[in-house]
């Protein structure tokens, strides 16, 4: 195995196998659970800025054509003012207006444990075969049903919802 994030996602899955003694299909469950865990506070400061938003949004309106209409005829100076108020107005409420790229960090994480579950079907992992639950006891196989793909769908549906 290498250094890529899907390669490091595999070996974390091992390690919540091998520690929580868990079948594997358990071990997916319990390693999503910790990721989605760790995630929320990241979530829930975004829920919060976004929330924050329509109280603010006329103050900012009015500031941001202040500096537009201040940067249109020269004067950085005012400019300078109304940036500063704007930074005063963001501070005063506690919203910041970069705290939404933090939600690009779900993108790797996730991208990197669904390709770590692809390579780890393609992968001989002892126990795979046999590792899963209900409909989908082979690991290595597709769901024949497309139930887990709908079910991934809905729950990130939701989590959006929230």
């Amino acid at each position: 195995m290498t250094w890529w994030p899907s390669d490091l996602m595999l070996r974390l899955l091992e390690f919540v196998h091998v520690s929580s003694h868990f079948p594997w299909w358990g071990s997916i469950a319990l390693l999503t659970v910790i990721l989605r865990t760790t995630i929320f506070p990241v979530s829930l400061r975004q829920a919060r800025n976004m929330a924050i938003m329509p109280y603010i949004k006329d103050e900012q309106s009015r500031m941001m054509e202040e500096m537009r209409k201040a940067r249109e005829v020269g004067e950085l100076g005012r400019m300078r003012q109304g940036m500063v108020n704007l930074g005063d107005l963001y501070r005063q409420w506690g919203y910041s207006p970069y705290v939404h790229f933090w939600g690009f960090l779900q993108i790797p994480i996730f991208f990197s444990m669904f390709r770590a579950m692809m390579r780890g079907s393609q992968f001989p992992i002892p126990g795979w075969e046999t590792g899963g639950t209900l409909w989908f006891t082979d690991l290595t196989a597709s769901d024949p049903y497309f139930i887990l793909p709908m079910i991934s769908g809905l729950t990130t549906f939701m989590t959006q919802l929230v």
